[in-house]
């Protein structure tokens, strides 16, 4: 979702800023890591949805608290304190508040404070519902209260804190979040009224309060009498005694003021108010500065200084014209000596404003930056850098830099530079008017941007062309064709705002790009794969691929060489050809000149006959040119040079064999530009291979089977390790020096190898080596002797001696029979909490200081915290940094995880119900008795067993960034989970902590991926496939879990419906670099690579892709049959004002004549410019004229684009005409018709004969089908003018020829026919064959006739039509106000028949149908967020009115208005039911960035889910995060309470998806509850997970 506002506060960590975005319904936590000079990012460390939109949120900034407060503004005037728990790793709720139940009671305050309420209804409060108003907060900047204001009300509730409270560095925050009594202050008691903005002063004794109101409103039309109308009153607010002061009012304050900044004590306190033209600062009551950036301003700003006991200070102009109105701003702390500001304009322009300082009288400095994204909030965060959180478009972190510069007279103002082409260098360089001797000089650089699927303004789904274009492969015998409705599918979406525009790409599953074609290696029986590298393949490679450039340099230089030789040659072989063939010529005209001499002509005659001949031998000496340059290159074609082979990437990464294991064998392969079987190999190829990797820094290489490991070197074998007791080896893993053994009596044991130097040096003085195997140069000689060019290597390239120990796990507490293990190396916490609190320093003077800040909080409202505040963040982020470690993870039957040092082989964590699926993963000692499994669990044979495990670092590869430490489990029924690791804080020591380890696990509740189904489902880390690290995880619906910005995300893979994947692999080589090996359940072996970093975006619930158009997408239509996007787009073009005068005078002269004379006549060019020049006149001596320069007027031109999905490259356009919109465009087959017999006289003189005139309707018949993109407009001409529109016909077509080997296609968009309506075309949709649009309140049918639109039928709507939906004869109509209405339509009649409609009033936004076997129903979605499900019953149903009356079986509040439906069929085991019916899925997009779908599910299912749904409601294990009701949320809001639904057939998936967060004891306790299991709710999630596959 987009965001809706930003605050930078330190939640996680004091001395640690984090920066949390707001999402409409969504809190994301981020913090800012930067590691190599200039690389800075931001990495998400929380992610949270909330039961209910969000209206505001300020930090709560308590001193003695070693982290900030959050508190948030809800619906409804309610709000809740939340903090970051650093125990658990996520946000907990500390205090809830519902102000609209205390203006329903008593309340005791002093003066200015409402003491009584009225007796009224409860929820009723001045005739106004209570609940509607919204609670925007803000907080004291040290945190002495909070205030929510009701804006709708103009009360101003005040929450205090407690001042009660013991302030120390381990400070329990509820103690520390307590508060006092909460009471109310009615602004109206003092005059104030339309509240524009609230903020806080900084450096205060007392809370003090500036707001910003408007008491009188003004308008457009009215500002040319009250224009300075708006107010500014400062208040304190004494928290003891309940009450409120009026300090000082200043008025006469533009109209346009809708922002206020605080200024901080350093920069002489008081406020910065941003007005749309303008900037002041004002101090104790006193504008004390400002500038303007407009004439408009100008004006305002003379008015607001002739005003009576005003005082101002220097207000001067802008160096630059900008149009402020909407403006974003955030106030730069660390900018400098002086405080600066940031604006962020509705365009995406920044600038830069510097404020003076106190003891100044210079005025303020105000210069353009960059330009960027537009921007719904500003913050500053961390040093040095600032963040655009956008609501539009991505959202940018830049870094900024000031400078301050003395100017000589005459110089330049500096302007702010931008490295990046989002933030582009500035094109308005202009000088102020008195030269400044000191400025601030500022650059800016974009460091890192949070992409997003942006606003959707439309949606639609097309085909994957990617997917076709790999797809086109024949199909094996024995094997169907997958059906075409199955093909592959891509939802795209589009949004944003001018430049910033674009469309985004959405896939619900990965595509990865193969490089084998289907079933090119097909080995049957083999299941499992892995990759080795081997640098002495490498290095024969290296000098083999160096011999071949060689060789081909040579050849070239030769090549060369010849070329030159044959370009002398042909240009000589040219010059004599050219020479003797013109000489041909001249003397051929030079013979018809002597003949004509010889002949008796007149001169004009001999005249012509030389001038055609002269034109005659100029043609003949160009043909002569071409023809013997054509010859010259045929003759002497030069020869074309070899292209030298590349260095491979990473070149000393690269694999070199890839084996493969099947149930008795193995086979080895080799990789390289083929992948060709090795035979002479000494790996164990006749069992089955349990694992294989690199060890000694990759210079050698372990397999590991049944009966032990085998340690080689490339493909010759080093040792042969046994084991030394009767226990086979079930599982392996091999982590660089460690090998990991699982054996089959439940025991783990590891093995190190390692180079042992003192051996190796025993070795060389000659002493007898009896503990380690040693291999000399007869070894080498005869391994290199085998690889044609071995000898040739270095001898520092020999392994030395190889020293082999095997360590048991069994002798270091190892507890239970293990199911399985797994190696770790990583970034990891292995410190413990300390055995006491307490500091080093001794307790009276810990309780003297503590008293000290007591007294200092009681006298000046401020505690100085305990962290100095001196301390560098950056340090502070390093210390907090987790350092790399070794771990051994071990899994045991009890469902016990134990995790070891593999250094020393210490109990570092130990977590005995790991089995359940706990919420937090943190070690319990050894105090802790043992665990025996719930009754529940004992009766299905005890803890649900893991069956695999693994523990890897994920994240991206490069540019210096961590990576988080990952953990993944596997259990026996399929289920997997996912974990976080994370370390608590040091300041967090408890008692009962004392001990134990800082390093703990928070689940990653696994929405997409619930449960994985297949033979055996393997858990495989990599460390480098398409730029990233992460882990694998096989089955039939395969996935990765990657953690791009440190939060992982799962992403499936997709693969064939039938097919399974059973193995997994890295590989890196010249064909495929950092790609993957999959091992498919038939034996199929694929090849492929993953998109890298910059094509595609992970770190969201689906990837995505976001291709900016840098115009603004209204909306699109897919062409199928070219596979082509048509979009309605637009862009501004600034436009001269002179122009625009002259059209509205023009028009409004035009009007006028029209009602005086009945027909147009304009005015001439000269009377315009006379009045525009009286105007001009009059500008310079009334104050309220503009006489100076204003901004840029823009105007929106709309065009028709067409784009080719693959590329996005742009096709074809068309251009609208001035003033027209494009309002809707679709994609339909139009039957076209043909005028049968031609009438023998007009239609107009059979009329005057008095015989019926036959239409063009009734004289055509049907010829051929055509696939168009029809789209509507309507003109924007002000409201003097009449309403109309056009209706619009274009034919696509594509043309594919060969150019060589390569196809190459072409696309055409030609306007076919046109119409013009009375009325705005507001909506259009197919209709078998004819098209269904919305003009104003009708609804018409069109046909076309040759070229030419006719209307054969219409229907009367009620107000205004916004959508049309149709399927096969029935159609459904939206209105804006009057809900939807359904008809059908009659083919046979041609005619729109009314069958029903709702007789509520509704204001629908999308309409839709929703089919589940031969249900139909219908969906339509409204302004307040709403979906609705209506049925049409017959006359028999009472409450159906004869059935003219649509039942709304169905509400839900989705809290954002979808502005877009479509149907799609449905995927899996939904496709189709018991008798063969299809299933359809509807999917939606919102205005807030969001995507979803509509799931049609049986009785059975319905029912069965919504008895889980009430229980997961009401559960207390499922804490809702701000104290929201789910249930509440989600209740239907209609705009009537005297609506009310006959049914509820709606369900809350995001709630019911929070049932996998639950623990196994609790699934299986709720699952028994409702009267089913475990199994069957699991089996139901998979199959509505499976119904979105095919995007």
């Amino acid at each position: 979702m987009g965001c809706t506002g930003a605050v930078v506060g330190e939640f996680v960590k004091k001395a640690r800023q984090s920066l949390l975005l707001v999402k409409r319904t969504g809190l994301e936590l981020y913090n800012l890591e930067k590691e190599e000079e200039g690389s800075a990012r931001l990495v998400m460390v929380s992610e949270v949805q909330m039961n209910g939109i969000i209206v505001s949120c300020a930090v709560l900034r308590l001193s003695g608290l070693n982290q900030d407060a959050l508190v948030v503004g809800f619906e409804g005037l309610k709000a809740a304190i939340l903090i970051w728990d650093q125990l658990k790793y996520c946000w907990r709720t500390e205090k809830i508040l519902a102000f609209s139940d205390m203006m329903r009671e008593d309340n005791v305050g002093g003066e200015g404070v409402v003491t009584t309420t009225l007796q009224v209804q409860p929820g009723l409060m001045r005739g106004r519902v209570v609940s509607e108003d919204d609670a925007l907060v803000r907080s004291d900047p040290i945190g002495r209260c909070f205030l929510a204001f009701a804006k709708q009300s103009s009360k101003l509730f005040v929450v205090p804190f407690s001042t009660s409270r013991v302030c120390n560095a381990y400070s329990d925050p509820k103690e520390m979040l307590k508060t006092e009594q909460t009471f109310w202050i009615d602004l109206e008691e003092f005059g104030i009224r339309n509240v524009k903005d609230i903020v806080f002063c900084e450096g205060t004794f007392e809370p003090t309060i500036v707001v910003i109101y408007e008491p009188i409103q003004t308008w457009s039309g009215r500002v040319a009498i009250h224009a300075n109308t708006v107010f500014a009153a400062s208040f304190t607010i004494d928290t003891f005694k309940r009450s409120s002061k009026k300090i000082w009012t200043v008025s006469s304050l533009p109209y346009d003021a809708f922002l206020c900044l605080a200024v901080p004590e350093v920069g002489g306190g008081g406020v910065v108010l941003v007005c749309a033209s303008s900037i002041l600062q004002i101090r104790n009551g006193v504008v004390t500065s400002g500038l303007y950036t407009n004439s408009c301003g100008e004006s305002l700003i003379k008015l607001m200084e002739d005003a009576e006991a005003l005082s101002t200070g220097p207000i001067s102009k802008a160096g630059c014209i900008a149009d402020l109105e909407t403006a974003k701003a955030c106030l730069l702390r660390d900018s400098g000596p002086e405080c600066s500001v940031v604006l962020s304009l509705k365009g995406g322009e920044l600038y830069l404003l510097t404020l003076p300082p106190p003891s100044s009288r210079g005025g303020m400095q105000m210069i353009r930056g960059s330009s960027s994204v537009p921007a719904a909030q500003v913050v500053a965060f961390r040093d040095n850098f600032f963040v655009l959180a956008s609501r539009l478009s991505v959202s940018v972190l830049v870094e900024y830099k000031s400078k301050r510069e003395t100017l000589q007279n005459g110089e330049s103002h500096p302007v702010v530079c931008g490295e990046d082409e989002d933030m582009q260098e500035v094109f308005d360089e202009n000088e102020t008017e008195e030269p400044q001797q000191t400025v601030t000089s500022w650059s800016l650089k974009k460091r890192d941007a949070l992409p997003m699927m942006g606003p959707a303004a439309d949606m639609c789904i097309g085909r994957n062309e990617r997917a076709e274009a790999e797809e086109e492969e024949p199909v094996p015998e024995g094997e169907q064709k997958t059906p075409k409705f199955f093909e592959e599918l891509e939802v795209v979406t589009g949004g944003g705002m001018g430049s910033s525009g674009g469309v985004t790409i959405l896939e619900r599953s990965l595509r990865a790009e193969y490089v084998t074609k289907r079933d090119a290696i097909q080995l049957q029986g083999y299941r499992s794969a892995w990759t080795l590298g081997d640098p002495f393949a490498r290095k024969v490679a290296r000098k083999a691929r160096e011999r071949r450039n060689t060789s081909s340099r040579t050849r070239n230089e030769r090549i060369r060489k010849t070329n030159e030789q044959l370009l002398a040659s042909k240009e000589s072989w040219k010059i004599a050809q050219k020479a003797e063939r013109e000489k041909l010529l001249r003397d051929q005209m030079q013979q018809r000149k002597v003949e004509r001499e010889e002949k008796e002509m007149s001169e004009e005659d001999k005249r012509k006959e030389e001038e055609e001949d002269e034109t005659v031998l100029v043609d003949a000496i160009e043909n002569m040119k071409r023809d013997i340059d054509r010859a010259a290159e045929e003759q002497f074609a030069l020869q074309v040079e070899e292209p030298l082979e590349e260095t491979p990437v990473d070149e000393d990464e690269l694999n070199s064999y890839l084996l493969l294991s099947a149930n008795d064998s193995t086979v080895v392969l080799e990789t390289g530009l083929e992948i060709t079987e090795l035979v002479e190999v000494d790996f164990r190829v006749d069992c089955p291979t349990l694992t294989v990797g690199n060890v000694l820094g990759g210079r050698a290489s372990v397999q590991v089977h049944k009966e032990g490991a085998r340690l080689l070197k490339g493909r010759r074998l080093i040792l042969d390790h046994a084991l030394p007791y009767d226990s086979g080896i079930v599982g392996a893993q091999v982590l660089d020096p460690y090998i990991l053994l699982r054996l089959e009596n439940g025991l783990v044991a590891v093995v190190k190898v390692e180079a042992d130097e003192e051996a190796a040096q025993a070795e060389s003085q000659g002493k007898d080596i009896t503990s380690a195997l040693a291999f000399g140069e007869s070894l080498m000689d005869e391994y290199g002797g085998g690889l044609n060019g071995l000898d040739e290597l270095e001898e520092d390239e020999s392994i030395p001696n190889v020293k082999v120990t095997q360590v048991f796990v069994t002798d270091v507490h190892m507890h239970g029979f293990v199911t399985a293990a797994c190696l770790y190396y990583g970034p990891f916490e292995k410190s413990r909490f300390a055995d006491s609190p307490v500091s080093s320093t001794t307790g009276n003077e810990d309780v003297a200081s503590m008293e000290e800040d007591e007294e200092e909080y009681l006298l000046y409202g401020k505690i100085e915290d305990q962290v100095p505040m001196s301390v560098d963040m950056e340090e502070a982020g390093k210390r907090d940094s987790l350092e790399e470690a070794g771990l051994l993870l071990v899994a045991n039957r009890e469902g016990e995880l134990e995790i070891f040092e593999t250094e020393t082989f210490e109990l570092i964590v130990r977590c005995r119900r790991f089995y359940l699926g706990p919420t937090t993963l943190a070690d319990e000692g050894e105090a802790a008795g043992a665990v025996t499994p719930d009754a529940d669990l004992r009766q299905d044979g005890g803890a649900p067993r893991v069956v695999n495990l693994t523990m890897a670092p994920v994240g991206p590869n490069g540019h210096g960034f961590r990576k988080v430490p990952v953990l993944a489990a596997v259990f026996q029924h399929g289920q997997v989970m996912v974990y976080l690791g994370f370390s608590v804080p040091e300041e967090c020591t408890k008692g009962e902590l004392s001990g134990r380890s800082r390093m703990r696990f928070r689940k990653i509740v696994c929405d997409d991926v619930v449960e994985q189904r297949g033979e055996s489902i393997r858990l495989v880390s990599f460390r480098n496939v398409g730029e990233r690290a992460g882990i694998f995880v096989t089955g039939k619906r395969p996935f990765f879990i990657f953690a791009d910005r440190g939060y992982p995300r799962l992403h499936p893979l997709r693969i064939r419906p039938d097919s399974e994947v059973t193995d997994f692999a890295e590989i890196h080589n010249v064909i495929c670099p950092h790609g993957f090996v999959t091992v498919e359940l038939d034996g199929t072996v694929r090849i492929g690579a993953l998109p890298g970093l910059d094509d595609v975006v992970l770190d969201s619930l689906w990837p995505l892709r976001r291709i900016n158009l840098r115009c603004t997408v209204s909306h699109f239509a897919y062409h199928a049959q070219t596979s082509t996007y048509g979009i309605l787009a637009s862009h501004y073009v600034p436009q001269a004002r002179d122009s625009v005068r002259k059209s509205i005078k023009e028009f409004s002269s035009q009007v006028q004549l029209e009602k005086e004379k009945g027909e147009a006549q304009g005015l001439t060019v000269s009377g315009v410019e006379e009045d525009s020049a009286d105007a001009s006149a009059l500008g310079t001596k009334d104050p309220r004229k503009f006489t100076g320069s204003l901004p840029t007027l823009m105007q929106e031109k709309h065009e028709l684009r067409l784009y080719r999905p693959d590329t996005w490259e742009l096709l074809k356009t068309h251009s609208l005409k001035d003033f027209e919109v494009g309002l809707a465009v679709t994609s339909t087959v139009i039957d076209v018709y043909k005028v049968s017999k031609p009438a023998k006289e007009s239609p107009r003189a059979q009329q005057q004969k008095g015989e019926a005139a036959p239409s063009l309707f009734a004289t055509s018949v049907k010829l051929r089908p055509k696939h168009m993109l029809v789209v509507g407009t309507g003109y924007l001409k002000g409201e003097d003018s009449s309403s109309r529109g056009r209706l619009l016909m274009f034919e696509v077509s594509k043309q594919e020829r060969f150019v060589g080997d390569q196809k190459v296609s072409t696309f055409q968009m030609q306007l076919i026919a046109e119409r013009e309506l009375k009325g705005q075309v507001s909506a259009v949709q197919a209709l078998q064959g004819y098209v269904v649009v919305g003009v104003g309140p009708k609804v018409e049918v069109y046909k076309l006739v040759e070229d030419e639109i006719v209307c054969c039928s219409f229907f009367f709507a009620q107000l205004f039509c916004t959508s049309i939906t149709s399927l096969k004869q029935y159609v459904i109509v939206g209105d804006m106000f009057k809900s939807i209405s359904f008809l059908y339509w009659r083919d046979r009649n041609k005619s729109l028949n009314f069958l029903g409609k709702d007789y509520q009033p509704l204001q629908t936004y999308a309409t839709e149908f929703l089919l589940h076997n031969d249900d139909l129903s219908l969906v339509a979605s409204d302004g307040l967020g709403n979906i609705q499900l209506f049925n049409y019953e017959n006359a028999t149903v009472a409450e159906s009115r004869g059935g003219t009356r649509l039942l709304a079986n169905g509400g839900f509040h989705l809290g954002s208005r979808i502005n877009k439906f479509q149907r799609v069929r449905a995927y899996g085991n939904m496709a189709e039911d018991s008798k063969g019916a299809s299933q359809q899925l509807t999917m939606y997009s919102t205005l807030n960035s969001g995507l979803g779908a509509l799931v049609p599910v049986s009785e059975k299912t319905f029912q069965l889910l919504s008895a889980l749904q009430a229980k997961l409601a009401q559960s207390p294990d499922l804490p809702h995060l701000g104290g929201l009701n789910p249930r509440e949320f989600r209740k239907f809001r209609p705009e009537r309470t005297s609506h009310q639904l006959l049914n509820q057939r709606l369900l809350d998936g995001h709630l019911l998806l929070e049932f996998h967060s639950l623990d196994a004891v609790r699934k299986k306790e709720m699952a028994r509850q409702i009267g089913s299991n475990l199994k069957e709710i699991m089996s139901t999630f998979q199959s509505l997970d499976t119904a979105l596959t095919r995007f």
